[in-house]
């Protein structure tokens, strides 16, 4: 059965793009891009039946984005990435993640 996990916007000590600021559909777009692609150099490539996504969120003051793990809870390597990045999260953007920020005009 599919199930996820939420992981967050950004890493644990990083700030991320608030409801209601300029550009926060574009922010949280590359928050999110950026957040996968460390998550899986961290981790490495997600196992069958296994994906990230930015998973779109309503909130009482809109919508907001986060980054969820899709994982098969029948497949046990699945299930162990899965909670292996959810409970070994990366605290701060890594040098990747800070130049792929700066290519795509992240400013926050």
């Amino acid at each position: 059965m599919k199930d996820h996990l939420y992981i967050g916007s950004v890493p644990c000590s990083e700030e991320c793009a608030q409801i209601g600021c300029d550009n926060y559909f574009k922010l949280s777009q590359i928050e999110g891009i950026v957040f996968i692609e460390q998550l899986i150099i961290t981790f490495g490539v997600p196992p069958l039946d296994t994906y990230f996504n930015n998973k779109r969120n309503h909130h009482d003051f809109g919508v907001y984005y986060e980054v969820v793990v899709y994982f098969e809870s029948e497949n046990e390597a699945s299930v162990d990435y899965a909670y292996n990045v959810e409970g070994n999260m990366p605290e701060d953007w890594d040098t990747i993640a800070h130049i792929r920020l700066k290519e795509l005009g992240y400013k926050l």
